[in-house]
């Protein structure tokens, strides 16, 4: 869509807008409760509208960063990458979604949020397998059955 049939579309809009504000003014409803019940029916957009190149530059930035993260750096900021990549993830199916581009412009995203997806599922499991105070590591490992086979033959 180019910048003149965009215009045209935000008049068409506009002027439906405002039929619906003189009816409503007609029939008695003060401007307020026109403007809320106009939010209720229909959607309102923020106006906001972002220079393209800047925000694909931004977010495509965001994911080579997010993603060297994920591959070279270990600890917790790998898991904040991860959750950085399942948002950018989420926003990229939800714009193809709204454009209705189909299936075959979302799938990508759909399958790498699934695997983004998977890997916090398989992080929060590993975290709640692991013991709970180095304590409780450092005692299964002195009772593990080869000290207890040692300790038997020394008994003898």
């Amino acid at each position: 869509m180019d910048q003149q049939e965009s215009w045209v579309v935000c008049n068409a809009v506009g002027a439906e807008a405002e039929e619906d504000r003189q009816q409503q003014r007609l029939s008695g409803i003060s401007e307020s409760e026109a403007d809320v019940d106009l939010a209720r029916t229909r959607k309102v957009q923020t106006g906001w509208k972002p220079n393209p190149h800047t925000y694909r530059k931004a977010v495509g930035t965001a994911e080579v960063v997010c993603g060297a993260v994920l591959a070279f750096v270990p600890g917790a900021l790998k898991e904040v990458s991860n959750v950085a990549l399942l948002g950018i993830m989420l926003n990229d199916i939800y714009a193809h979604y709204s454009l209705d581009e189909g299936l075959e412009k979302m799938s990508p995203s759909i399958v790498f949020a699934l695997l983004l997806t998977c890997r916090i599922v398989i992080f929060l499991q590993a975290l709640a397998a692991e013991p709970k105070s180095v304590f409780d590591k450092k005692q299964r490992l002195d009772t593990s059955p080869m000290d207890n086979k040692v300790e038997e033959k020394k008994e003898q």
